[in-house]
């Protein structure tokens, strides 16, 4: 199981937020792309499709969550 974890504003992104702003624009809008293509992939029942991306969902999640930014954390027992 997954649980998210509360979020608060660094002081990094208060001395700059007109730059975190934009940065976390391109990561929502990357994840919304990839999302998008895995649910295409599933309509068309596209395995090796699926399974890519997958993989690259996977992988931009870890980058995400282990930047500082800690949207989630994974509990105990449910890797």
């Amino acid at each position: 199981m997954v649980r998210s974890i509360p979020t608060k504003i660094e002081q990094h992104e208060l001395n700059d937020p007109q730059w975190w702003v934009g940065r976390h624009k391109e990561d929502l809008s990357y994840m919304c792309l990839r999302m998008d293509q895995l649910l295409k992939a599933i309509e068309e029942d596209n395995i090796d499709r699926i399974e890519t991306l997958s993989k690259i969902i996977k992988v931009a999640l870890k980058n995400l969550n282990d930047k500082g930014i800690g949207l989630y954390e994974v509990l105990p027992g449910e890797e």
